[in-house]
């Protein structure tokens, strides 16, 4: 066997070790019924069908008027979480265990939005109370908090809070001006006040530093 094939044969080995190492097996399933005798609203295991893949398990509530119409279980390849706006829309949650997405339909809220965290929600320098938020800072229900500010140089020139379905940690830095978004699981979370040490500062420091080391 050449070289080429035996790399060929290692990769295919290779791929199929890593897709079965990382496969999950999820309920997979739709139905209207949101009665506790259907099998996909209330998964049974060992009778409500399955799939294995190499992704995530996902559940999504679809609601109308704050109540269920329909639910749907599957295994996805990526899975995204979304949340139902006042009562409406689809509530999807994911996890990456066997069978996990195996939530009934009398274990959910009303999707009323209120089943998340508590989360600041507020721009700063429109809201005075947003630079360092108390307890007259608005607040919001998410799945997820966050945090998002704006340097331009070393002047703090925003600040955002605010709670989320889906949140992506970023530090993005276009010709001087840096945005940095945080986010966060947890009751009001999104609290932390914004430090900025100046690089000059901290230069000025270590030269004092060894200035004085060298007396």
């Amino acid at each position: 066997m050449d070289v080429a094939m035996k790399t060929l044969v290692f990769a295919f080995l290779l791929t199929f070790v890593i897709e079965r190492s990382s496969a999950v097996e999820c309920y997979t399933c739709t139905s209207v019924s949101t009665a506790d005798s259907d099998t996909c609203a209330n998964p049974v295991d060992g009778t409500t069908l399955t799939t294995t893949c190499a992704g995530e398990c996902q559940t999504t509530f679809t609601y109308l008027s704050n109540s269920i119409t329909s639910v749907t279980r599957a295994c996805v390849l990526t899975c995204i979480e979304s949340d139902p706006m006042s009562g409406l829309g689809g509530d999807t949650d994911c996890c990456s265990t066997d069978k996990c997405n195996s939530e009934s339909v009398s274990s959910q809220g009303d999707g009323d939005g209120d089943d998340g965290d508590s989360c600041y929600s507020c721009t700063w320098p429109l809201e005075d109370n947003c630079k360092i938020p108390d307890d007259t800072t608005r607040t919001c229900s998410g799945s997820k908090c966050s945090k998002t500010t704006v340097h331009n140089g070393d002047d703090l020139t925003s600040v955002t809070r605010a709670c989320n379905a889906a949140c992506s940690t970023s530090d993005i830095d276009f010709f001087g001006v840096k945005t940095e978004t945080a986010c966060c699981e947890g009751d009001k979370c999104n609290n932390a006040v914004y430090s900025v040490v100046s690089f000059v500062a901290l230069f000025m420091s270590f030269i004092a530093a060894i200035y004085h080391t060298a007396l």
